[in-house]
């Protein structure tokens, strides 16, 4: 499978130019939950796990909450949209939110939410930003050795 990669550079503008409030910074959380066939849903909340919960009563088997960070509304939106839009690009869409996710793609959806987080914490107020990137590194590095073994 070759190496998957975003194109472009729009989002250095888009970063830059952000105006991030305290009122969004808390609200919406990406997730990502694999279903018992191994499909994968790519989605946001402000409260992933009880959105799970929702989702769950629509599943006969367990559900699994792979990965689930703070985001801001107004970007998680756009990244949870651009996600869809590459991975759906490369064949991979199921259905609506669901993405058929090899090990190494699901590998490159949570370098992207890790790299677009830093980004976003870049640009953000100072009180945010260490704490959030060493929450979302802390995250990314416990999901990432969940599928190492």
């Amino acid at each position: 499978m070759p190496a998957h990669s975003r194109q472009g550079d729009h989002k250095k503008k888009f970063y830059a130019s952000a105006k991030i409030s305290r009122e969004l910074w808390s609200c919406k959380q990406m997730y990502i939950i694999r279903d018992h066939a191994g499909y994968y849903k790519i989605g946001i909340s402000c409260d992933p796990h009880k959105r799970m919960a929702q989702m769950q009563t629509e599943h006969a088997l367990p559900l699994e909450m792979i990965y689930a960070t703070g985001g801001v509304s107004a970007h998680m939106r756009g990244l949870e949209k651009e996600y869809h839009e590459i991975l759906a690009s490369h064949g991979l869409r199921m259905n609506g939110e669901w993405f058929d996710l090899s090990d190494e793609m699901l590998d490159n959806v949570l370098e992207w939410i890790a790299e677009d987080w830093e980004q976003i914490c870049i640009n953000a107020p100072s009180r945010y930003t260490s704490e959030s990137k060493k929450t979302v590194y802390i995250e990314y590095k416990r999901t990432m050795s969940r599928y190492a073994a």
